[in-house]
């Protein structure tokens, strides 16, 4: 397994061993295993060490697209804290500002090189 990617391990989560994709069906944290299955019913038992360790053990792309946020409800402008919302509104503004002045700055390289002539200067010499 590549070091740089994260092993999701919580029940439900997707991974593909020896290019079989198996589910996490159960964790046993406290003896270190992980109970897995198939999408034919067939079961496996491993260790964290195991699935840790193996370089054929990766993510599934299939259950890696949910995230994190997978079985929790998405944060709203409700659960802001009222004396941190003054701040996200100054930074949410400033992220429109730079949004908006690129976009400006886009659109005045573009005109600048429809203006530049087709020959260099120093083909004129």
């Amino acid at each position: 397994m590549n070091a740089s990617a994260a092993l999701d391990l919580l029940p439900g989560a997707g991974i593909v061993l020896n290019d079989v994709e198996w589910l996490v069906e159960r964790q046993e944290p406290n003896l270190g295993r992980v109970h897995l299955v198939r999408a034919d019913g067939d079961r496996q038992r491993v260790s964290f060490r195991f699935l840790v360790n193996d370089p054929h053990c990766r993510p599934s792309s299939r259950t890696a697209a949910e995230g994190a946020d997978r079985g929790r409800q998405p944060a709203t402008w409700s659960d802001v804290k009222p004396e941190k919302r003054p701040l996200i509104e100054q930074r949410f503004a400033h992220l429109m500002e730079v949004r908006s002045a690129s976009a400006a700055v886009i659109r005045s390289a573009l005109n600048r090189v429809s203006r530049v002539p087709s020959t260099t200067r120093t083909a004129r010499r």
